[in-house]
């Protein structure tokens, strides 16, 4: 391993790990005092842009638990999974999960699964733009030999343990009183909830979705062909489930990438 690697690793682990790092290890020039200091500021930059990054990606939960709870929260989240991609929309994958298990965010039970859909959601906004598969498109595809149906690469499936998703649009409002209204009016509901979300011209749309058509679409997504995905649905309507599939701009038009 080569000194300049080491280095870099005991960079990021002073910059995220609580305690005093050993400044004459990371080779921080200056007077001791002054350098912790320096290196203090630097350590909260930090921290403050990757608490940031996850409140952009999370700003339905911040909404809901004010930006005190949310900080805190992301702070201990942060030391615990320190990001380990330069790609900053991937900090937080693990975020729904951490949340689950955040002792001071008990009682709110569904607050995990709010993130969950404020992920896809977000994974679904920047997921590379495609036509949809449209009617006629279906028609030339059945007909095509080597061609085979697949998903809109905005496509996302959640499965949540309570309806926050419902949780989730209305804290989404915009207008703080309705806002505050719509959330007043609702009561999560724990069971079994399996939603599709993907890009819709105004943003996103988010479906519910039984359990044959969530099997499905779940076997398309893994890279199943049509006959595989029904056989792994039973209880399908399939004729009825692409219809709604194709409205809801489901899956992609054929391409040199669909074929077998």
């Amino acid at each position: 391993m080569s000194a300049s690697l080491d280095h870099a690793r005991a960079m990021r682990a002073a910059l995220l790990v609580d305690g005093a790092p050993d400044l004459a290890g990371l080779r921080i020039a200056g007077a001791p005092a002054r350098a912790a200091r320096r290196f203090e500021v630097y350590r909260e930059n930090v921290r403050r842009n990757l608490v940031g990054a996850l409140a952009l990606s999370f700003p339905a939960v911040g909404r809901l638990v004010g930006a005190d709870f949310f900080d805190a929260a992301a702070t201990v989240f942060l030391r615990a999974s320190p990001p380990d991609d330069p790609d900053l929309y991937r900090f937080g994958v693990g975020f729904a999960a951490f949340l689950e298990g955040f002792p001071p965010a008990a009682s709110l039970p569904w607050l995990g699964d709010v993130a969950r859909v404020e992920w896809a959601v977000g994974a679904s906004l920047r997921a590379r733009r495609a036509p949809a598969l449209t009617a006629r498109g279906l028609a030339a595809l059945a007909a095509a030999a080597d061609a085979r149906l697949v998903v809109h690469p905005s496509l996302g499936l959640v499965r949540l343990a309570h309806d926050a998703h419902r949780v989730w649009s209305a804290t989404m409002i915009v207008d703080e009183e309705t806002r505050a209204a719509a959330l007043a009016a609702l009561s999560p509901r724990a069971g079994r909830f399996r939603l599709a979300v993907a890009r819709a011209d105004d943003g996103v749309a988010i479906i519910e979705l039984d359990g044959a058509e969530d099997a499905f679409l779940a076997a398309l997504v893994a890279g199943a062909d049509f006959e595989t995905a029904l056989e792994r649905a039973p209880g399908l309507d399939a004729t009825a489930a692409i219809a709604r599939f194709l409205d809801e701009a489901l899956f992609a038009e054929p391409s040199e990438g669909n074929r077998t």
